[in-house]
């Protein structure tokens, strides 16, 4: 009885030592997110108030404020080149639309502002490992929960507080370029399309 407890020890011992995980936590920016979520409604017509004012003619984006984008995640190490885990992202803009109406001539500044919670599952391959540097890419896939606010406010000080839109989204990135360098502790640097960011860069922690 006794080899067989030391015997599941060794092997339980053998098992969490093998395990090998990383964590992240980085930042980048969200422009994707907001060309997406705004566009996309504008033309879908979920934002009348702003088609009735402006005919799509005479907008002029007149502000927008910087896309910010904070992630974190997990990765397990399948093999020496595989990993996969899963990423959590949260990115919020906000945008000032100056809209003239084609017709009265009036104006109106729109307030668009944008939140967006991420979930992907993920995987990534490391192209070259040599020493500290690690050159890899990741393949993203999963959902986005968008939250919309907007208010509308005109050249006579009328403002318009309109209800918060939400929508779920399929969610994506692909990074073909990345680059950690570093042991335990290593900071990176993503290169990609999609949902997370364009340009990502963070700390992570392998144990």
């Amino acid at each position: 009885m006794t080899k067989f407890i030391i015997g599941i020890s060794v092997l339980t011992s053998s098992f969490l030592c093998a395990q090998k995980n990383n964590v992240y936590v980085g930042a980048g920016d969200a422009t994707l997110n907001r060309s997406i979520s705004f566009l996309d409604k504008i033309f879908k017509n979920d934002y009348p108030v702003i088609k009735e004012w402006s005919g799509f003619q005479n907008n002029k984006e007149k502000d927008i404020s910087h896309d910010r984008l904070i992630t974190t995640g997990y990765r397990y190490v399948l093999t020496d080149r595989i990993k996969v885990g899963l990423d959590l992202a949260y990115s919020t803009n906000k945008t000032y639309y100056l809209i003239e109406n084609n017709y009265t001539k009036d104006k109106v500044t729109t307030v668009v502002k944008d939140q967006f919670y991420i979930i992907m599952p993920t995987a990534s391959y490391s192209y070259i490992k040599k020493g500290l540097f690690d050159f890899y890419g990741t393949l993203s896939a999963g959902v986005a929960f968008n939250k919309v606010k907007y208010s509308i406010k005109n050249n006579n000080s009328l403002s318009l507080q309109n209800p918060d839109q939400s929508s779920t989204l399929f969610a994506y990135q692909i990074t073909p370029a990345g680059l950690r360098v570093g042991k335990k502790i290593g900071g990176f640097v993503e290169a990609g399309f999609g949902y997370k960011a364009v340009l990502v860069a963070g700390i992570d922690y392998k144990f």
